[in-house]
């Protein structure tokens, strides 16, 4: 058997995922199930995330796909926490720091996009944050380190 390009197997995957969706809504519409959005999200999320998962496993040079690809994943997760709040806000950013990441880490056919650990450590700093609000700290720290991290990167910037 012949193997697909990436090009060919996204749309496939993606045609896949919109037939589902149809026939479910569909079936929920006749009556014959009852859908409820509270669980059916996560797992939209996360075969999303996986669709473009399986782009970047099949082809390393589209290394892109890892981006939509762990923000889905993340909140397929995220929708499984039921506190809404600080939790929720902890893994959010967590996973969306391991994404950029796992973006720097993997191997790709261009080596290693540093780049990568800019978002990944800001979001990861944003995510720690986020946990230390239960005692209200980052009602002044978080809009401080915004404030500090981007004036760095403005002048660093002019710097050049």
């Amino acid at each position: 058997m012949k193997k697909l390009s990436t090009k060919r197997l996204l749309p496939i995957v993606g045609g896949i995922l919109l037939i589902a969706l149809g026939v479910m809504f569909l079936l929920n519409n006749l009556g014959i199930i009852m859908l409820e959005w509270e669980f059916l999200k996560g797992p939209l999320f996360a075969f999303g995330g996986l669709i473009f998962v399986l782009v970047f496993i099949l082809n390393r040079r589209e290394w892109w796909a890892l981006i939509p690809g762990g923000v889905l994943l993340t909140l397929a997760v995220v929708s499984l926490l039921e506190d809404g709040g600080t939790l929720s806000g902890v893994v959010f950013f967590a996973g969306l720091a391991l994404t950029f990441g796992l973006v720097y880490i993997l191997p790709k056919p261009g080596g290693k996009l540093t780049w990568a650990l800019y978002p990944a450590g800001i979001l990861a700093l944003i995510g720690v944050l986020v946990a230390l609000g239960a005692s209200n700290l980052t009602d002044f720290v978080l809009p401080l380190v915004l404030l500090l991290v981007g004036g760095y990167f403005i002048y660093r910037a002019l710097k050049k």
